[in-house]
């Protein structure tokens, strides 16, 4: 098979999972820190920013 290798492995999308449900760490430092582009989790994780701001409304 051809095409370009996945960014993000299974365990990385986990992290970001993680990661992003603490309100305090931001969609691009995540990215930043898994090495890829703030897109790239967007991609993936489509709700990644609604989550948190959804969570923050009922605070």
């Amino acid at each position: 098979m051809g095409g370009r290798p996945p960014a993000l492995s299974a365990k990385d999308l986990q992290v970001a999972k993680a990661m992003l449900k603490d309100s305090d760490i931001t969609v691009a430092a995540v990215a930043k820190r898994l090495n890829v582009a703030p897109s790239t989790l967007y991609r993936h994780i489509p709700h990644a920013r609604s989550t948190s701001l959804e969570e923050k409304a009922d605070a």
